[in-house]
């Protein structure tokens, strides 16, 4: 089935060599324990993100049924869930099944024409939705920011309206940039595993379009979300550090003087990661190459986004190390306090 596209293929007088030829001709060799090693490397910290974010859901949940004595909304319940930081958990679980699947390439990738049709589809769409997860959990904590009846007063209807445009505009990219990396590349199979279809690829500048479509979005969405989610907490920390001289008010400016800093450093490491994926597709990317490079590239942005993102929050430590010895009210306390400030 696939013998006719690995051939070099004909359009009108001119002959497109495959990339399978190109790399013969270049002596490309698969470099199969790198790419082994590579995937095992992040299939590991995708297990172990997903592992550790479970436990820390299901000690939480479990506080929180002793805890709360009130039956809650739904809407409730799921503002809770949005903000948390459950979202961080189904990132992980859509990036361990990203990883999974990179692992069915290596196997049956220089077999099957249609496992890499499938993985071509999976890396996309699974990649995306992973990433909308994290953006949707970082406009959730931003929109519960504003309902803290400490902050409530600092919300504003151009605030709402930037919201709102934020969500909106995040779906629309994630949309448009899985929808032009589809429309412009096919995967095929060859001696070396899956390989862009060249004959296919109407466009050689259609790589750098999908890498500034990626950093674009990275960019402006997370330095967004990062200054909605910032603002009221510089407001809450100016004013306690120049109208409060209580001690207990000083302490309080401090720590979200810390949270400040905590969010910047993380969104500006997602944003660093995103760029380098970025440049690297749009510079490096010579259509020739087989994808388990690229794949296991933007695997490792994601894992890397989703690290960072949980890094983020205030009880970080207790998410990536769940399994650590607390008291109940220590990790009732964690909960409660990122359940109400949603940092």
């Amino acid at each position: 089935m696939s013998t006719a596209k690995n051939n070099s293929s004909s359009t009108g007088n001119v002959t497109i060599p495959s990339a399978a030829d190109l790399l013969r001709k270049m002596g490309y060799v698969r470099p199969i324990l790198r790419d082994e090693l590579f995937t095992w490397v992040l299939l590991s910290l995708a297990v172990y993100l997903v592992l550790a974010l479970s436990i820390f859901e299901w000690k939480s949940n479990r506080v929180g049924k002793k805890k709360s004595k009130n039956h809650q909304s739904s809407a409730k319940k799921l503002e809770n869930f949005l903000s948390r930081g459950s979202l961080c958990l189904l990132a992980a679980v859509f990036a361990l099944a990203r990883c999974l699947f990179q692992q069915l390439e290596l196997r049956l990738g220089d077999k099957s024409e249609l496992v890499c049709t499938i993985y071509q589809h999976q890396l996309v769409e699974v990649y995306h939705t992973s990433l909308t997860c994290l953006y949707l959990l970082l406009w959730a904590r931003q929109l519960k920011m504003y309902k803290h009846k400490a902050l409530r007063h600092l919300g504003s209807p151009l605030l709402r309206f930037v919201s709102v445009v934020v969500i909106v505009g995040i779906m629309a990219s994630q949309c448009a940039t899985a929808t032009t990396y589809l429309i412009t590349f096919d995967l095929i199979t060859s001696p070396f595993g899956c390989v862009y279809d060249l004959a296919a690829i109407t466009d050689p500048e259609s790589s750098k379009l999908v890498g500034l479509l990626l950093f674009a979005t990275s960019f402006v969405f997370q330095f967004t979300l990062l200054g909605l989610l910032s603002y009221p907490l510089v407001k809450h920390y100016r004013i306690g550090v120049c109208c409060s001289p209580e001690q207990n008010e000083k302490s309080t400016s401090h720590n979200v003087r810390r949270t400040i800093i905590r969010l910047s450093i993380c969104t500006t490491a997602c944003v660093l990661s995103d760029m380098v994926a970025s440049c690297l597709l749009m510079f490096l990317h010579d259509g020739i190459t087989p994808i388990m490079f690229w794949a296991d590239v933007y695997s490792a942005n994601l894992l890397f986004n989703i690290l960072f993102v949980t890094l983020s929050f205030t009880d970080w430590k207790r998410r990536l190390w769940p399994c650590t010895s607390l008291t109940y009210n220590e990790v009732a306390s964690s909960s409660n306090a990122a359940s109400s400030s949603g940092v």
